[in-house]
This record gives C-alpha cells, structure tokens and sequence, in this order.
C-alpha cells in the first residue's frame, strides 16, 4: 500500500517541480512566491507584519495593492480581540458552513456527533476536517475552495451521521428512517424537477458579473476570427480594482489574444510596436456597454 502512495508523491512532486521551473527557471521556486515578491506588501499570516506601501506606475495596480489588498488584510487578521475573532475566525467558518455543510448535510452530522465521536472511522474523517480548518484560520486570504482537501470527509462524516439518524426511535417507533429520506429527498427532488423541464429555478449564490462575461465573450469572438489580436483596456477614474480585465496566457508572445492596460501618460508606442502584425482594438471597460472597436493609431484608447 505504501509503494503505490509514494509513487504518487513522487510523481505529483516531480510535477510540480517541471511546473516551477518552467514559469521561473527554478524548480523550487512557485510562480507565486514571484508575485508576492514583486507586488505585496500584504502578507499571508495573522502574525506577519503589514509591510509598508509600495509605488506602482498603474494606478490600478495602485488601487488594487495600496487600497483593497490593505483593507482586506485588515479585516481578514486573526487577531486575539473579540472583533479579530468575529471578523476573521467567524466569518471563514460561516463560509465554509455554508459552502461545504449546508443545512441537509449539517443537521445528521449536529444530531448524530455524540455517536461520531464513538466510532473510530468517523474520528478520523472529523480530524480531518478540524485540521484543516484549524489550519486555514491564520491564513489572512481566504475563499471557500482553499479548504476542498477536506471535501471527501465532509461528505463521508455527513454520510455516517445520516446512517446514525436512521437508527433514530421515538416510544419504539423509528421515526428517523423516514427523517433520513426527508433529508435526501429535500435535496434531490428539485435536481430531478430541473431535469424534468418543470421550471424550478436555482438560485445562484456568487453570479458571474456582466463585465466577466463580456471580456468571455469578446475572448472567443476574437480567438475565433483569423490573426491575432491586442485589445488595450481602459479604465474610469472610479475602477473598482477587483473588476480586472487584462490577464493573459504564460507564454503571452504566441497568444492569441493579448490584453493590455492603457496607463494614463505612459506611452503605447513601445507596446504596438512589440506587437506589431496584430489587430489592434480598444474597449472601455467602465463604460457600461462593453463595446469592442478597433484602435486607430495616434488616437488614446
């Protein structure tokens, strides 16, 4: 048993180490320790120290890094005061609640824990589970995807609550079999509503925005025209930093769309030069209509 899950570490190590060494040139050094190096003064630990403010030329760089990495990182710290407890360690466990545990998975795993604690299986998947929550509550920068690790023991602690539930007896009557099916039958029917064409509909907790699917859509009507293509970005006075529409591929030269940040007095000459062959087109990005047109030379974008 050993050998097959050395194996697999290895292979997933000699993986990664590829990963790194083609996005840095080292093998030991992750793309993202570039990042923070270049761009952080926001640091991952609640017992790190918050470095001081760095220039950046962009001001959405500025905005970004300066303003809401800094306030985010202020009100993510864990901190040993009630207001640290409830801002940071309350608000990662309601996310992951809500994210992992919702109310059909929660309620067997409440009602049936004096039983989980008994039993020597579901010790171990509930260890799993406070490990890795444990360990994702110092970490400043938090999204409910951080803690999929504990996915599988998630579902199979729920799992053994629900078989506990079902063993449930109220005067000699065993009135948690059909408490179990409720529950199962609370998440399934509207599953098999939606695939019925009955019209149930699904409330979507985190939509994808309308700037999101309109740089989507822009990417794939470009990548579907012939040539390559250089859309510059502008952005308002009053940008929100978060809404950011230039990212690009690793090997950007042989992309086939590249997205670029107008900066306000920084000259474009340089960039449509090193592009040069491309399409070049322009977009205002706050503007509220996401028209794509293209780019006439010596004209701001």
């Amino acid at each position: 048993m050993l050998v097959p899950i050395a194996g697999v570490l290895i292979a997933c190590g000699a993986f990664m180490a590829y990963y790194n060494w083609r996005g840095t040139g080292n093998a030991l050094l992750f793309p993202y320790v570039v990042n923070d190096r270049a761009y952080l003064s926001t640091p991952h630990f609640s017992w790190q120290e918050l470095g001081a403010p760095r220039h950046y030329g962009n001001p959405q760089f500025d905005d970004y890094y300066n303003g809401w990495a800094r306030k985010m990182w202020q009100e993510g710290r864990l901190t040993p005061t009630l207001a640290g407890m409830t801002a940071a360690a309350g608000k990662k466990l309601e996310m992951i609640q809500e994210f992992y545990l919702p109310l059909g998975f929660l309620l067997p795993l409440v009602a049936a824990l004096p039983w989980l604690l008994r039993n020597r299986k579901a010790r171990l998947l509930l260890l799993v589970c406070a490990t890795t929550v444990a360990g994702i509550l110092p970490v400043v920068w938090f999204q409910p995807h951080y803690a999929a690790p504990m996915t599988a023991a998630v579902m199979a602690a729920s799992l053994f609550g629900l078989r506990y539930v079902r063993t449930l007896r109220w005067r000699g009557r065993p009135f948690g079999l059909g408490l179990s099916r409720a529950l199962v039958i609370f998440y399934l029917l509207p599953v098999y509503l939606g695939l019925a064409g009955i019209g149930v509909e699904y409330r979507v907790p985190h939509p994808v925005p309308e700037w999101a699917r309109a740089r989507q859509r822009i990417e794939a009507q470009l990548g579907a025209e012939r040539g390559q293509h250089l859309v510059l970005v502008r952005y308002g006075e009053k940008h929100d930093p978060v809404e950011e529409w230039v990212y690009n591929r690793a090997e950007i030269d042989n992309a086939k769309v590249i997205w670029a940040r107008e900066i306000p007095g920084a000259d474009l000459r340089p960039l449509l030069d090193y592009f040069q062959g491309r399409q070049v087109w322009q977009i205002e990005a706050d503007a509220g209509r996401f028209t794509l047109e293209r780019y006439a030379p010596g004209q701001s974008p």
